[in-house]
């Protein structure tokens, strides 16, 4: 079973600590399992992608429902949070160029299956591939989208649109372009 890395629950953890009234809502939401899984799990353990999926939706719901696209939003949220945090050596050079020459790298860092490629790449525009990753839900396809705009950001990029390609199951394409 695909698993990820729990390191995108810190981002959460700060919001519930910032809002507990909320915090008690989103925990309410979760079964006793994915309870279990967000309160124990370590930045570096490994959770299921589906128990990750479940745990990220329900705190979208609670903490961004006006959002048009929560989970997009909350994986910008969490990129900004844990690439100038956890992870901030990534955040010490923030060009556009240095952040897409890293998704490769990054994504091994995260994810146990599937492969990214970037290319297409200019100082405008991108093409971010996720090869051979059938199983990876909807849920995080969005979250990733997302967590791709949030490291942009970082790099000082603006006014990013992204298309998504999801018509091969075996190579999710995120086509970026910005200002």
């Amino acid at each position: 079973m695909a698993t990820c890395k729990a390191v995108a629950f810190d981002p959460l953890k700060s919001a519930c600590e910032n809002d507990p009234g909320k915090a008690v809502y989103f925990l309410a939401l979760l079964s006793e399992t994915n309870r279990d899984i967000y309160e124990k799990s370590l930045p570096v353990t490994r959770v299921p992608i589906v128990e990750m999926s479940e745990i990220l939706e329900a705190f979208a719901k609670v903490f961004y429902p006006g959002e048009p696209y929560p989970m997009r939003h909350l994986g910008a949220v969490s990129a900004k949070e844990i690439l100038t945090g956890v992870y901030k050596i990534f955040a010490r050079i923030t060009t556009p160029a240095f952040i897409i020459s890293r998704a490769p790298m990054i994504w091994k860092t995260y994810y146990d299956e599937g492969n990214v490629v970037m290319e297409n790449v200019n100082a405008k525009s991108g093409t971010l591939t996720i090869n051979n990753f059938p199983d990876l839900t909807v849920t995080l396809r969005e979250f990733i989208a997302g967590y791709c705009v949030g490291a942009l950001e970082i790099a000082g990029v603006k006014n990013i649109v992204i298309v998504k390609n999801e018509s091969d199951p075996n190579q999710w394409k995120y086509d970026f372009r910005w200002d």
